[in-house]
């Protein structure tokens, strides 16, 4: 095998970064695709977070060590840590019908880099404070690389264009596509398999999208929390979060991904989890975390997509709510002790994944006794009767006011069937997203 490069770091969060750094600079002498390279770079990631959080005991110095080797038709990712040795068969088989919690003891991940990777190896120390090893294989087809003169290849090898490789294209994915279509005798079956497999696809997003969404929100002493979410399709742009951090505070998340469908859907997961994973680093400054998020997304994504994102830090205690609004609809504060009064959170700066080297600012409101705040995507303002007419922030202030002094579920319902007697029998053009937080009284 061709060595690539070789990467020792300090196991510890921050460092995730360097080393998808490091593997950037691989696929780019590789001339990877895009695709390939997210791949890649997802899966190390995962593999070597599950490092930082599992293998070291807090307060651990530990290290990991990262080596590309290249092989023929494959790229070798080994990833060394000497920490507590992990076995892969101490994990559940992952289920697409757990709960939430259940997906939490890493069986995600490992679903995750298994999808990704071709081939998993895993040797764990044979003592303690021994190596453990794990060797991430990835298989290099014709469409891995983005130039057709095969620049990316091994040396002395040329991949050539599709066309004159014929018989001789290594078995990767699309050789198994050409098997596979040789099945067929007549275009429309070939056209109903494709179709049957995109809907099986969206499906099957579609049910790991719904597992990011909270089957709860915690009780908090004092106050009251209730969200919901009606998707347009199959998968969702919009996503809603609660997050607990430190000193007893949480986080409470509302976005929307610009786009339908598959790739909407993707973005929102790898949103959602970048956000959960900066929220407890900076636990106290949310315009750091749209910072990070958004210079990583940007990392990790060249579809053009991009995701508004309303972030607030709550302290339960004080009622003091800190947020950056990125590009979101304005949240809607409901004064009990001044009439009714609605104070909007309006945006705090751009939505995320458009640019890099900007800063949000943050807003700071009190959320005082009989108080509500109100957090919604653009699928309940946008939202279209059979004349189409929107329903507009206007009703949507109004039916909220109407029910201030009300539990947030009863507040959350009213919003609702509001909204779907506006809209009657008009089709659901987009999701829609409502997240109500009431100080009890």
């Amino acid at each position: 095998m061709v060595f690539l490069g070789e990467l020792r770091v300090v196991a510890a969060l921050e460092n995730l970064r360097t080393i998808s750094h490091f593997l950037q600079g691989i696929g780019q002498r590789l001339h990877l695709t895009e695709d390939a390279l997210f791949d890649l770079d997802l899966a190390v990631e995962e593999a070597s977070a599950n490092i930082v959080n599992h293998a070291y005991s807090p307060g651990q110095a530990g290290e990991i060590l990262l080596r590309a080797e290249r092989a023929e038709n494959a790229l070798h990712i080994t990833i060394t840590d000497w920490g507590l040795p992990f076995d892969a068969k101490d994990i559940e088989p992952f289920d697409i019908q757990a709960s939430l919690e259940a997906h939490m003891k890493r069986g995600t991940g490992l679903y995750l880099i298994n999808s990704l990777m071709d081939s998993v190896m895993r040797t764990p120390a044979s003592a303690p404070g021994g190596p453990n090893v794990l060797t991430l294989i990835k298989h290099l087809g014709p469409d891995s690389f983005d130039t057709p003169t095969g620049v990316g290849s091994a040396p002395g090898k040329n991949v050539g264009s599709k066309a004159s490789q014929g018989k001789n294209l290594p078995r990767g994915f699309d050789q198994m596509k050409a098997d596979r279509l040789q099945e067929f005798e007549r275009p429309g079956q070939i056209r109903q398999a494709f179709l049957n497999a995109e809907a099986q696809e969206l499906a099957l997003a579609g049910q790991i999208q719904a597992k990011f969404i909270p089957d709860y929100l915690p009780e908090v002493p004092g106050w009251q929390l209730s969200a919901i979410l009606h998707p347009a399709r199959e998968t969702s742009g919009d996503f809603y979060d609660v997050i607990p951090l430190p000193n007893s505070r949480f986080a409470i998340v509302v976005g929307d991904v610009a786009g339908k469908g598959m790739g909407a859907a993707l973005f929102m997961a790898l949103s959602r989890t970048l956000l959960r994973t900066y929220a407890v680093e900076y636990h106290a400054r949310p315009d750091y975390v749209m910072s990070v998020t958004n210079r990583r997304i940007l990392m990790d994504t060249k579809d053009g997509l991009f995701v508004t994102v309303f972030y607030g830090v709550l302290d339960p205690a004080s009622g003091t709510l800190t947020y950056c609004n990125a590009g979101h609809n304005p949240g809607y504060l409901l004064s009990a002790q001044k009439g009714g009064a609605i104070q909007e959170l309006a945006r705090t700066g751009i939505p995320l994944g458009i640019t890099k080297g900007l800063a949000w600012k943050q807003g700071v409101v009190q959320i005082d006794p009989g108080d509500a705040l109100l957090l919604y995507s653009d699928g309940i303002t946008e939202a279209q009767n059979a004349q189409e007419d929107f329903f507009d922030e206007e009703r949507l202030g109004k039916v909220a006011l109407a029910n201030l002094g009300r539990s947030a579920q009863e507040m959350q319902d009213a919003v609702i069937a509001e909204v779907r007697e506006f809209v009657g029998d008009a089709p659901q053009f987009d999701d829609i997203t409502l997240m109500a937080v009431v100080r009890d009284q």
